[in-house]
């Protein structure tokens, strides 16, 4: 890899630049394939919070993060660079760095993220195969997370019918979590999609991870469809990135529970009562049948290139 990655993998990795910070730097000094400004001058901007001796270990750090990437396969993606996505700046938090395996420059078409419970029924099962079949029918792209549930039957429902689709991951990419969706996840690159992570190969998920990586499920994607979700359901959280953001929101809902639903949210399942509270508050608009689907992508505004031209 480059220079400037190797650079750039080593600002991270110095004491006192988190991912605001870096974020300002790149932001100040990347420019295509070039951030300008040499490791102990990018440290220098920070004064004399950082030693000469922190800057080195920083570049070992770097150099064993490469070595991982090497191993791997993984492609590494800044702020600023050429390969990086450009839609995630309508994020008020974009990502400084992304790491990915596969192909993650794809194409001009539309990207619906998919997402929903790992605690769904059986009819959301059912109504996510049908979704990720018809987005891979109609030369649509799946963003989810890989998450047992309704990432999982979306994404295998997509590759299934051929389709690429985008797992973001909330650890590095030098595992697969859970371990179960191995096999997928090996199938999603071999058909042409990416696994995506914002966090080095080596790094263990945490809690907070799995937040941060719905915001990029969200900026990366034109439209979120949430299958099944409780109230406080982890979809949520992309659902309010994408409504800061201004990417549409869809849900399904199943019509037989609809009267039901008017009646009393407690009488609905769990795994539905946030989708209704979404419907209710008029926050996202209900796609009622995955030939409903295909009408409401190809309304989408054009989608915009994956990465900077």
């Amino acid at each position: 890899m480059s220079e400037t990655i190797r650079t750039i993998l080593a600002l991270s990795r110095l004491p006192r630049v988190g991912r605001l910070r870096l974020r300002n730097v790149l932001e100040r000094f990347a420019t295509g394939t070039t951030i300008g400004l040499s490791l102990p001058d990018l440290a220098s901007l920070f004064g004399d919070q950082i030693a000469k001796e922190n800057v080195a270990a920083a570049e070992s750090e770097a150099d064993e993060i490469l070595e991982r990437c090497e191993k791997y396969r993984i492609q590494v993606h800044y702020l600023g660079g050429p390969s990086y996505p450009t839609q995630l700046a309508r994020l008020a938090e974009p990502p400084a760095l992304l790491f990915s395996i596969g192909r993650f420059d794809t194409h001009r078409r539309p990207r619906i993220a998919v997402i929903g419970t790992r605690e769904a029924s059986e009819w959301g099962l059912q109504t996510a195969r049908a979704c990720g079949a018809k987005i891979a029918d109609s030369h649509g792209l799946v963003v989810s997370g890989l998450a047992l549930g309704i990432d999982a039957a979306a994404q295998k429902a997509t590759v299934d019918h051929g389709g690429p689709t985008w797992a973001v991951l909330a650890h590095g990419l030098h595992t697969v979590s859970p371990s179960s969706n191995r096999d997928l996840a090996k199938r999603i690159v071999e058909t042409g999609g990416a696994l995506i992570s914002e966090y080095p190969p080596g790094e263990p998920a945490r809690r907070h991870y799995f937040v941060e990586r719905d915001r990029i499920q969200a900026g990366l994607s034109d439209a979120v469809l949430v299958i099944e979700s409780g109230i406080d359901g982890g979809a949520m959280h992309t659902v309010r990135f994408a409504h800061e953001a201004h990417v549409s929101v869809w849900v399904t809902f199943p019509d037989s529970r609809i009267r039901e639903a008017e009646i009393s949210r407690i009488e609905l399942p769990k795994p539905q009562q946030g989708t209704w509270e979404l419907l209710l508050a008029k926050r996202a608009e209900r796609v009622t049948s995955a030939k409903a689907l295909a009408r409401m992508m190809s309304h989408l505004p054009p989608a915009a290139t994956a990465t900077i031209p």
